[in-house]
């Protein structure tokens, strides 16, 4: 696997008013392109794309002519870029090798055009591709001595005006990395809720081991798109405005230890409005590292499943920082994260180092030769009087010691499930099949070796989605802590459950130990005739109740 590095440079020529004249130079590597020269009038372009973003192209249910819409606009918008031209070379690219895509300007309106929804064919755009990383970068200028990633890794979950629920997601996806990973998750992370741009930045300069990663976890600007604003909190715990200049001047300082800013904050990659202003161009122009936002409007499911997945691979997977970026943005809702960071940062290394191992202990010293000491002389043995007893039956003492081995030998093989203790006149042995036989026919008992067939006991509905995809991972997220689950197709929807248990009981508990809200239901009545295909049980439409 190779990197191929494919770059669209511009450089301001002359300005004259909104009308913006630039030089244009692709390059494929160093080897650069005919210089081109284009003319943007950056009025009608953002009121171009500002129309066209009210319908987000990530939602569920959103405008598929819009989105087409929106890539002919870009594609024009482009066109002296010879996309056509570029699309092929992507294309012809396109196996196991990742192109970076750098788009490189020193005018801040650039990075405002969506590039990620130019298409490399009819049903594909570029940000949906897993091959293609779409890198934008102000070009060179002095770059911070980031220090080494530390093991294990730091990470500052930053949380203000915003639910429970989504806290305890993105909680839990990090602590199930660092748990993969080998890590304690305690000593990976530590949360700041309840945030204000004061205890954020006491937070950073009072850690005993500095921060790696910071991720924010808040709500963006009320207007959409503007993406310059964080919904932190003040002092008095009251909501206030934080504009992206003020916080990156706030935590400027810590330059050089974040190696990642993650900004789960609706529209913080967004400038289409008011362009330059967003969020994480603003990071990005501070000299921080590598920024990761969405451009759009971001949903709290898809915004767990993208740290889910990005946190995996930096963690578990020990990847570079784009190729985790790469693998997370396949997942639902990736494909509207944006990539900031400098094309001379490269991507050889894993963000986070492999833990260095422990050094062998020392071999102790032989011990110096001592002389052996003389054998002592042999002891006098003397008599002992014979006294009136009855001499030991030593028949008995065999019988004892048999017996004790053989009722050691027959416990350990119940307890290891081997055999069944044999009762005179079978009392036991028929009390055990009798109690078996009532298990089957109530349909109800079940053991942890042989759980009860799907359309059987009681289960625990936690999530309902419309795409299978959402599905899958909220299915991989209970497997992966230690949970029974089905994906049930019902009424057009995906329906993660888990289960099937015994009882109405056991599934109300399990509900409760997992930790979300749900429902409960019994086969019997919500799922009757089904069908299964691996972990998907497809329940019949005009018997679902």
């Amino acid at each position: 696997m190779q990197i191929v590095n494919i770059s669209i440079k511009f450089r301001t020529v002359a300005r004259r008013a909104e009308l913006v004249e630039y030089e244009v130079v692709i390059y494929e590597g160093q080897t650069p392109f005919e210089p081109v020269h284009t003319t943007l009038g950056w009025k009608e372009v953002h009121a171009t794309i500002a129309s066209l973003m009210e319908v987000s192209p990530n939602e569920d249910a959103h405008d598929e002519a819009a989105a087409i819409e929106m890539s002919e606009t870009m594609e024009r918008f482009v066109k002296v870029t010879k996309w056509g031209e570029l699309r092929q070379r992507i294309l012809n690219n396109h196996g196991d090798d990742i192109v970076h895509l750098n788009i490189v300007a020193d005018d801040e309106r650039v990075f405002s055009l969506p590039w990620e929804l130019l298409r490399l064919s009819k049903t594909q755009t570029v940000g949906g591709s897993t091959n293609v990383l779409v890198r934008c970068s102000t070009g060179a200028r002095e770059q911070p001595d980031v220090t080494q990633g530390r093991v294990p890794p730091q990470i500052l979950l930053v949380c203000a005006d915003v639910k429970p629920s989504w806290v305890n997601e993105h909680r839990r996806a990090i602590h199930r990395a660092a748990r993969a990973a080998g890590f304690d998750p305690q000593e990976c992370l530590q949360v700041l809720d309840n945030a204000s741009l004061e205890s954020i930045t006491r937070t950073l300069a009072g850690a005993e081991r500095p921060f790696d990663v910071l991720h924010v976890l808040c709500h963006g600007a009320e207007s959409h798109p503007v993406g310059d604003q964080l919904r932190l909190l003040d002092e008095d715990r009251e909501v206030v405005s934080v504009g992206a200049g003020r916080f990156a001047d706030s935590i400027h300082r810590f330059v050089h230890q974040l190696k990642l800013i993650v900004l789960s904050v609706c529209s913080a990659g967004d400038g289409a409005r008011e362009p330059g202003g967003s969020m994480a161009l603003t990071l990005h122009d501070r000299n921080f590292q590598a920024v990761i936002a969405p451009r759009y409007l971001l949903s709290a499911s898809d915004s767990e499943i993208f740290a889910d997945g990005l946190y995996r691979a930096l963690l578990v997977e020990r990847l570079s920082l784009e190729r985790a970026f790469l693998a997370a943005k396949s997942l639902p809702g990736g494909s509207i994260m944006q990539y900031y960071a400098r094309v001379e940062n490269g991507d050889s290394t894993p963000l986070f180092p492999e833990p260095k191992p422990e050094p062998e202990p020392e071999p102790a010293p032989e011990p110096e030769s001592v002389p052996e000491p003389k054998p002592a002389p042999a002891p006098v043995l003397v008599p002992e009087p014979v006294r009136d007893r009855d001499p030991p039956n030593r028949a008995w003492i065999v019988v004892i010691v048999a017996t004790i081995l053989l009722a050691a030998f027959t416990l350990f093989l119940i307890m290891r499930g081997g055999c069944h203790p044999i009762v005179s006149g079978g009392s036991e042995s028929s009390a055990s099949g009798s109690e078996s036989e009532s298990g089957a026919t109530s349909g109800g008992a079940t053991t942890q070796d042989e759980p009860p067939p799907p359309k059987q006991g009681w289960v625990a509905q936690i999530s309902t989605d419309k795409t299978l995809a959402r599905a899958e991972w909220e299915l991989k997220k209970a497997v992966n802590a230690n949970y029974k689950a089905f994906i049930y197709k019902k009424d057009g929807t995906y329906k993660l459950a888990l289960g099937p248990y015994s009882t109405k009981k056991a599934a109300i508990d399990a509900k409760s130990e997992y930790g979300e809200p749900g429902f409960i239901w019994s086969l019997e009545t919500w799922c009757p005739q089904q069908t299964v295909e691996d972990s998907l049980v497809i329940c019949k439409a005009n018997d679902a109740k």
